[in-house]
């Protein structure tokens, strides 16, 4: 994923979240693998209606005291 948003010279993950909201894209649910601290998930979230959901999966168990106040 980073070197097609290399190639097509997005800096970062929030800018092309709102270019699909502008293009009136509606995001319903998604999907962040290797979600580490949970920081591209609450991106994506801000961009999002309130019903809907991330499905986070952080495989490193270090990681998740970050999500231990967070719906399953």
């Amino acid at each position: 994923m980073n070197d097609l948003l290399s190639v097509k010279n997005v800096s970062n993950f929030a800018s092309l979240l709102e270019a699909y909201l502008k293009g009136g894209v509606n995001l319903k649910n998604a999907i962040d693998g290797g979600a580490g601290a949970g920081t591209t998930a609450n991106q994506i979230l801000e961009h999002m209606h309130s019903e809907s959901k991330i499905f986070a999966f952080e495989p490193f168990p270090g990681n998740h005291r970050f999500y231990k106040n967070i719906d399953d």
